[in-house]
């Protein structure tokens, strides 16, 4: 173990001569790790210890999505199975979670049910008549994780969205969806009645013969032919209730027992069955869930030795890494997720695996700039899969900034607009967004069209602007966040101001004469998001505070802001320029010159877009002749359709063919 206080007598020429050879430095990064690990198991032990398991929160995220996808999913089944009169009963996992939780266990993600055996046989027997049945025809002893994933895979994009029987050796399974990565699963487990005069020493024995004759006979649909078999013509199983339930045969949860040493369940502790709260609904539990779980979890009360760990993530993410192409957008700001979504929920339709990447500032290579917790926050909020490390060999890796943020990835960069400026110095199709990457992702024509020729370059691919889908079909967007009738009882018309940060904002230059405007106008700012973060843009903060009617969240969705109002004021080298008029085609716009003239230099396609105020004192007289008319309202509708694109690429197709085409894997 290290010792600190060693470490810090040594000065720094000192340090680097004692560690000089790599071997040193190996035992020394050695004997860190050793310390931190051992620390961090104390914390572990300690929480372990002093925390009440009872309490703890249920999953967020992605993971919070798919435990509740799937508990509807089983409530949706049974509605279908409604006839049969049966009670499927928690266990295991869910059972624990049900007693402990009232729900899910954190960390678990799926859905099991006991059912004695008369109505398990019910159950089959329906869904061999009502269901799509998947018998896997192959060997037991070979059948790996990959070949269960890749077959349930082939089976539900054979068969989207019906319910799929796939019985197996030890189970039966009901699954619907269109992938493995959609489809939702609960799985079914049957328990049966033994005589009183049969002893559990006779059982094992019997459970032990049929683990051999399972290897032995190798073929899944031989041995279940012979399972079957085996039930029907077993007279220890009873078809009368009696004193003794144990796991079917076809049960895996049967032979885990015996391995075990576990008795007889005590038919008592069984039935009859009680309704238990689990989540926001109600399933059958056993009659004494305490004494039922305690056959097999004498401990279930304390915390587990792999608690927190999800017990079914992990290999079906190895399953999609493997087989699927891998998309991982890494991210060095939180604003960036709300770009990246759609991209997102577009692969997920498209048999392509992606994930965000939401590395800690002390490992993200934007530096300490990446706002993790906020991240993290809007991660949760959205129920997308994230990670906080990347994976270098991902087929695809995205970013909106430079190449040499993502020079841990080996394999395709990607580099995505989020916008247009109208400087000539504009980031969106500089060669910072070229140099380093295999393709660039533009909006529309008109960048597509720049690119081709300034930069003479392949790979670009027009998306339209995915984070605004619902503003190619024009939706109606509700405003309900402001109550006008309190804040603006005079029904001024609405002046949304949208500044851009640092030293080329508008604020402090135009601050008195949007304070005047206040007398004929309501004022509503949307600040840019770095002006609520960062402590050098207080001051401007507290301005638009003084100057406004309403300041907006830093997080308020630039969308609705856009359609607050009836004019808006954007700073000409801000993107809001040409994303206010793209998200609301309706407003009225002026653009604002910077103070800082030396970086104003603009493309001519600004002229087309709105009317400019260049020095404060035009901004009154300006405001008022645009309220009256807006000369450029009609032609920059056309205008912005090039810049932004005129249609709703929902599926963002090309793109979706290019990550097929260019990965290394068959989907």
């Amino acid at each position: 173990m290290i010792k600190k206080d060693v470490l810090k007598e040594l000065t720094a020429g000192e340090f680097i001569s004692k560690y000089a050879s790599p071997e040193k430095r190996s035992y020394l990064q050695r004997d860190y790790y050793r310390d931190k690990a051992q620390k961090l198991q104390y914390q572990l032990d300690y929480l372990k210890q002093h925390a009440d398991i009872t309490a703890l929160k249920p999953a967020t995220g992605y993971l919070r999505k798919k435990q509740m996808d799937i508990m509807r999913f089983a409530l949706e089944f049974f509605e279908f199975i409604q006839e049969l009169n049966i009670k499927p009963f928690l266990i295991g996992g869910n059972l624990i979670g049900a007693v402990r939780h009232n729900g899910y266990v954190p960390w678990d993600d799926d859905l099991d049910f006991g059912l004695i055996r008369e109505d398990y046989e019910k159950l089959l027997l329906f869904c061999r008549e009502k269901c799509f049945v998947e018998i896997y025809d192959g060997s037991w002893l070979d059948y790996t994780t990959d070949k269960h994933m890749a077959r349930l895979d082939r089976v539900v994009c054979e068969h989207p969205n019906q319910y799929i029987l796939d019985i197996w050796v030890d189970q039966i399974q009901i699954t619907r969806g269109t992938s493995a990565l959609d489809r939702k699963a609960v799985d079914f487990w049957p328990f049966d009645f033994y005589k009183e005069e049969y002893s559990i020493e006779e059982h094992n024995k019997y459970l032990a013969w049929l683990e051999n004759r399972k290897k032995e006979i190798g073929n899944v649909p031989d041995i279940m032919s012979f399972i079957r078999n085996e039930i029907k013509h077993n007279n220890n199983i009873s078809e009368q209730p009696t004193g003794k339930i144990h796991p079917g045969i076809d049960s895996v949860e049967g032979f885990l027992r015996y391995k075990k040493g576990r008795g007889w369940i005590d038919a008592v502790d069984l039935f009859p069955l009680k309704e238990h709260r689990f989540e926001n609904t109600f399933f059958f539990v056993p009659n004494n869930p305490h004494r039922f779980l305690q056959y097999e979890y004498p401990d279930y009360m304390e915390f587990p030795r792999e608690f927190g760990n999800n017990p079914h993530g992990e290999y079906m993410e190895k399953y999609f890494v493997d087989f699927w192409p891998t998309v991982e957008f890494y991210l060095v700001d939180a604003f960036e997720i709300y770009h990246f979504l759609p991209l997102y929920w577009a692969f997920e339709k498209n048999r392509i695996y992606s994930k965000f990447i939401a590395e800690p500032a002390e490992r993200n290579t934007s530096g300490r700039w990446f706002d993790f917790d906020t991240a993290n926050k809007i991660l949760n909020e959205n129920h997308v899969r994230y990670g906080f490390e990347c994976n270098p060999e991902a087929d695809f890796a995205f970013t909106t900034q430079e190449a040499d943020v993502l020079r841990k990835y080996k394999k395709k960069k990607v580099h995505m607009a989020y916008g247009y400026g109208l400087t000539t110095y504009s980031f969106c199709e500089s060669k910072k967004t070229i140099a380093g990457f295999d393709y660039k992702l533009v909006h529309g024509k008109v960048s597509y069209e720049q690119l081709l020729s300034d930069k003479g370059t392949t790979g670009i691919i027009q998306i339209g602007y995915p984070k605004y889908m619902n503003v190619y079909d024009r939706l109606h967007i509700e405003n309900t966040d402001i109550n006008f009738d309190v804040l603006n009882p005079e029904r001024k018309p609405v002046l949304v101001y949208f500044p851009t940060w640092d030293d080329s904002s508008s604020i402090l230059w135009y601050a008195d004469e949007i304070s005047r405007l206040r007398q004929k106008y309501f004022i509503i700012t949307k600040a840019h998001h770095c002006t609520y973060r960062l402590e050098t843009e207080q001051e401007r903060l507290s301005v638009l505070d003084e100057i406004s009617d309403v300041v907006l969240a830093g997080n308020y969705e630039f969308e609705k802001a856009a359609n607050l109002g009836n004019i808006a004021l954007c700073d000409a080298i801000s993107g809001a320029a040409t994303e206010v008029p793209f998200a609301n085609e309706g407003i009225k716009l002026i653009l604002l010159y910077s103070p800082i003239k030396e970086k104003n230099s603009f493309k001519p396609i600004m002229d087309r877009l709105a009317v400019s105020v260049k020095t404060p004192s035009e901004l009154h007289n300006v405001v008022d002749h645009v309220m009256m008319k807006d000369d450029f309202l009609e032609s920059r509708k056309e205008l912005v359709k090039q810049i932004y694109g005129n249609k709703n690429i929902k599926e963002l197709e090309e793109l979706v063919c290019m990550i097929r085409e260019d990965s290394k894997h068959e989907t």
